[in-house]
Parts: structure tokens; sequence; C-alpha cells
């Protein structure tokens, strides 16, 4: 069976592409804007273990939108059916002080566009 910790794995992935897929990547973040994500709390419930070679795809849907953070609610899938489900609240910060930081209003927009899936092999 996958540890249990890989799934934030899944999950941290499947946000990246996200992000990609919405036009952005972490490097341009901080090249660009100065700017960073990080998860403040995460919340997560396992329903099922996945196991050694499954395809387990994870789901990215924008819950909440705000001026420094967002709320994402992300599900783990192998064979279309639910294995963890998670909340997961991210906050923009500043990349040299670490404190938060309001997001530029193209990125607000962006990031209220359709959710996007995701599959890793485990």
């Amino acid at each position: 069976m996958v540890y249990h910790a890989n799934y934030l794995k899944y999950l941290e992935r499947a946000r990246t592409e996200w992000l990609r897929w919405l036009g952005y990547d972490a490097q341009a973040l901080k090249r660009d804007h100065g700017l960073a994500f990080t998860v403040r709390r995460l919340e997560i419930d396992y329903l099922k273990p996945a196991r050694m070679d499954d395809t387990v795809e994870v789901s990215v849907l924008p819950a909440e939108l705000g001026r420094v953070y967002f709320l994402l609610d992300q599900e783990a899938r192998v064979g279309g059916e639910p294995i963890a489900k998670a909340r997961v609240q991210i906050v923009c910060i500043d990349c040299v002080g670490f404190a938060p930081r309001v997001m530029p209003e193209m990125l607000l927009s962006l990031l209220s566009a359709k959710p996007v899936n995701q599959k890793e092999t485990s």
C-alpha cells in the first residue's frame, strides 16, 4: 500500500500542474512577482488505500478565493473511486520577508478558472 504521506505529494503535484495550466509556474511567480504560495492548513480524509502501480487521479477545485489566500478542494481517485479527500488553504507570501501578500489582480482572476485533473502512478 502507498504510505499516507505520499498523498500529500500527489496533492502538491496536482496543485503545481493546475497553476502551470493557468499559465504560472513557481519559478515565474518568484521571478516576475516576488511571490510564492505556501500551505497554511490541510485537512485530509483517507478513504481507501492506493496500492503500488495504481494510477492515482487528483482533481483541484477552487472552493474560496480571498485576496491573500485561496481554498482548494482536492480529491484523489483510483479507477474513478475516491480514495482521499482534502481541503487545502494556500497563502500567497512575499519571497523576501515571507509575510502574507495580496495577489496581483490578473492572478486572482486566473485562480477562479475551472478545475483540472492530474494523474499520478504510485
